[in-house]
C-alpha cells in the first residue's frame, strides 16, 4: 500500500449502503501488484487453516497468518 484516501461522497456514489447506512469510505492505493495463483489447500497448509476452508467475502489473515503465507510462498522476493 502506498497511500490511504477517506472519501465518503465517493463512497457513496461508487457502492450501496450496508444496513445501519454504513459504506466503504477509504481508498487504498497500491503499487508493484503481481497476479499469483495460490491453491486453497496449500494456503490452509500455510496458515495452519481446516484444509477444505474456502474463505467467503473479504477475509483478514491474522499478523501470524499473514507471516506464514508470506514466508511459505516467498512472496517478499522481488
Amino acid at each position: 500500500m502506498v497511500a490511504k484516501a477517506h472519501s465518503t461522497a465517493l463512497a457513496r456514489r461508487l457502492w450501496p449502503r450496508a444496513d445501519g447506512g454504513q459504506t466503504w469510505e477509504y481508498i487504498y492505493f497500491v503499487d508493484d501488484v503481481r497476479a499469483i495463483d495460490i491453491p486453497y489447500e496449500d494456503l490452509n497448509a500455510a496458515i495452519g487453516s481446516a484444509p477444505n476452508r474456502v474463505p467467503l467475502g473479504f477475509a483478514i489473515p491474522s499478523p501470524e497468518q499473514s507471516v506464514a503465507a508470506i514466508a511459505a510462498f516467498r512472496l517478499n522476493e522481488p
